[in-house]
């Protein structure tokens, strides 16, 4: 990881220490550092408005299936990847309904599917969060991830 990154760590762990931290906070955790690009801001980002706006925090997170938060990075991945090869995709939702979600989707009321970059970013948002998921479970010695599918 780079300094900037190991200092932009830092910062987001001491400002969630104390608890959520203000999004005035958050937002100067996040621009506070001179990302090559703004991919990293960007996935970081769509992350914490996942947790603080929506309030898909860890505890939330443990109470689906270890495999819900993959697939529904997969399905914008897929959804992403149909539109860089110059597909349609999936349909944008419509005065707040989501659109008809695809197969691996796990939750029917939540795609909201995007431009290809912007389905990219919510994908890796997604995985930092199976992937805390898993930290979360490899520390609880009783907590052992189910079989793909499995619910």
């Amino acid at each position: 990881m780079s300094r900037a990154g190991d200092a932009a760590s830092l910062t987001i762990h001491r400002l969630w220490a104390d608890g959520r931290p203000t999004d005035t906070d958050t937002i100067g955790a996040i621009y506070e550092f001179q990302f090559s690009n703004g991919a990293l801001a960007d996935v970081l980002g769509e992350r914490l408005d996942q947790i603080f706006r929506h309030g898909f925090d860890a505890d939330h997170d443990r109470a689906h299936p270890p495999t819900d938060l993959p697939l529904a990075a997969l399905t914008y991945l897929e959804d992403a990847l149909t539109k860089l090869h110059g597909g349609e995709g999936y349909t944008a939702p419509i005065l707040g309904t989501a659109a008809e979600a695809p197969a691996p989707w796990p939750w029917r009321d939540l795609f909201r599917p995007a431009d290809a970059r912007t389905n990219m970013v919510k994908a890796c948002a997604l995985l930092l969060g199976a992937i805390d998921r898993l930290d979360s479970a490899a520390a609880e010695p009783d907590t052992a991830p189910c079989a793909y599918g499995a619910r």
